[in-house]
This record gives C-alpha cells, structure tokens and sequence, in this order.
C-alpha cells in the first residue's frame, strides 16, 4: 500500500513540478518512482510482483498525460532512466518463492505436527485448520466448502494432507514451461493448464494455481503500456522513424499510430496496440496541447474528466 502510495503521490508531484518549471525535479520523481516499483518485487513474491505492475501501471500515464510541458531533455532523459532501471523479470521467476511459501512450507508443518502428536491425526488436522479459513489464491470470496472438502480428499489424516500438496507441487515445473512461451502459444497451453486444474480431484489444485493467468495478463498490460511511453518518446525525439523503432511487444510491427482529437482541436496522439486481455484494446493518448481534461488511458480512453481543467 505503501508503494502504490508512492507512484499515486509521484502523479501529482510531477504535475506541480511541471506546472512550475521544474523539469529536473519532475524527471527525478518519476525515475525514483519508477525504480522503486522494480525494486518491489525484488524479494521474488508474487504479491511483490502485483505491488511493480500496479506501480508500473500508475507510472505510464504519467508520461502521456503530460507530454506537451516536458522539454525533448527530460524526454532523453526519461527514456535512459527506464533502460537503467532494475531489470525486470519473467513471471516463471516468481514460482520458487510462491511454492516455498506456503505448500513447502505446510508440508515441513504438517511433518512437525505429526511428530509432536504421534497417531493423533485428528490433532494434527485441526492444527491447521486455521490456514484454510480464508482464501488460498487470489483474494477471493471465502469459500466455507473449501476445508471441508480438502479434509475429505485427505482423508482425514496428516498423511493425506501432506500428499494432496505434493500432487499441487507437481504442476509448478508444468506451469513454469507455460508462462516461458511466446504470446500465442501460451494463450492455448494456458487454456489447457486451467482445464487441468478445474478437474482436478485435488481441492488445493485450483486454490494454487487459479491466479496465474490473471498475473500474466497484468504482466502483458504493463509490457504493452511500457512500450507505448517509450514509442510515444521516440516518436517526440526522432519522428516517424523513432515511433517504428518501437515494437508492439504482443504483436509484429509498430503500434497503430492516429491523432487525437477532443472536441474539435487536436490534442495530441494515440497509439493503439494489439492487445487486449483486459477486455479491450490497450491505447495510451499522449496530450500535446493544454485544454479540458479527459482520460488518456484505460476502458474509458478519450472520454472527459467532469468538472476539472488542465490537461490529462
């Protein structure tokens, strides 16, 4: 919360700078914003790695929506900034952690469990209850069926706990191999894994392993809009040739390039990407002139912010 507090902050902190002339001042805001989204997920968790791309996703239209009052300086010196920044990492990368965290981790406890109450599996059992009262994966709704059910498949024992966990723990090396191919293939071996796990018998299959593809489609909207801004410099510092330059990274080629107009003057530019996991086509509108807010990313891309001015 913390983090995210900070990209939120950095939003407005770079507005005031810009609007007072403090370029530098704006630019270094956003590259210590910027490098501190990376250096999240640097413990290697998947909520670390949650923690950079909602960062990352405040960061991006930070660039766009100010465009006109940064100076072609800032600009360079933006782009070398997000080169420099930590490099970021593949979401495979991210397994070791998650598996260690909680399967490893509640098989060593189960183990010890059992050798403090020797033949009493009904002490051991509810011992660990408490860590199935609430969601396993997501952040989802409680399900009040869940510890019943995974006591059943369990059969009631210790034992039987701790193999329900290493049958999970054998579909990680076949996850990893998932989320390391390209776009399309992954998208048809993804939709293949989660069939996998939806009929699994093994209630904790779906617990663990349902949240990694909504992961990948963040990691995929993050990667396209990271792209933009920096095709967006290009385009500002070397014209149609530094906009070419930038590839679309879910697709061959450049991003769709169009102007952008609102309410009848031309505001600036829109890159219009290829893809659209969220349910719509990735775009970002870089402002080029001063004028009545509207949304320069998102589902509502282009339409007005009511009851405001300035540029967004």
């Amino acid at each position: 919360a913390r983090n995210r507090a900070v990209a939120q902050a950095a939003r407005l902190r770079v507005m005031w700078w810009l609007q007072n002339g403090r370029q530098l001042e704006a630019a270094d805001d956003l590259m210590a914003a910027f490098a501190l989204a990376r250096n999240s997920s640097r413990d290697s968790s998947l909520i670390g790695l949650l923690v950079q791309l909602a960062m990352e996703q405040i960061l991006c239209p930070i660039v766009a929506e100010n465009f006109y009052q940064f100076s072609p300086e800032t600009l360079k010196q933006l782009a070398a900034a997000f080169d420099a920044a930590p490099a970021r990492r593949t979401l495979a990368a991210f397994i070791p952690v998650e598996k260690a965290s909680f399967p490893d981790w509640m098989v060593a406890r189960i183990q010890q469990l059992q050798k403090e109450n020797p033949g009493n599996d009904a002490k051991v059992i509810e011992s660990i209850r408490e860590f199935f009262d609430g969601p396993i994966g997501d952040g989802g709704q409680n399900d009040a069926t869940l510890w019943p059910r995974i006591r059943s498949a369990a059969g009631g024992t210790g034992s039987g706990m701790v193999a329900l966990f290493e049958d999970a723990e054998s579909l990680y090396p076949k996850l990893a191999e998932v989320l390391a191919l390209p776009r399309p293939q992954y998208e048809e071996r993804m939709k293949q894994f989660n069939a996998q796990i939806q009929k699994s018998p093994n209630p904790l299959v779906p617990e663990l392993f349902n949240s990694w593809e909504k992961c990948q489609t963040k990691v995929y909207t993050v990667l396209t809009q990271l792209a933009m801004v920096r095709a967006g410099l290009e385009y500002k510092l070397h014209g149609e040739s530094g906009l070419k330059s930038v590839g679309d990274p879910c697709a061959q080629g450049p991003f769709a390039f169009e102007r952008f107009v609102f309410g009848g003057v031309d505001r600036g530019f829109k890159l219009r990407a290829s893809y659209d996991g969220r349910g719509f086509q990735e775009a970002l509108i870089f402002v080029e002139k001063d004028g009545p807010l509207f949304q320069v990313n998102g589902k509502t891309l282009g339409q007005p912010v009511a009851k405001l001015s300035g540029a967004r």
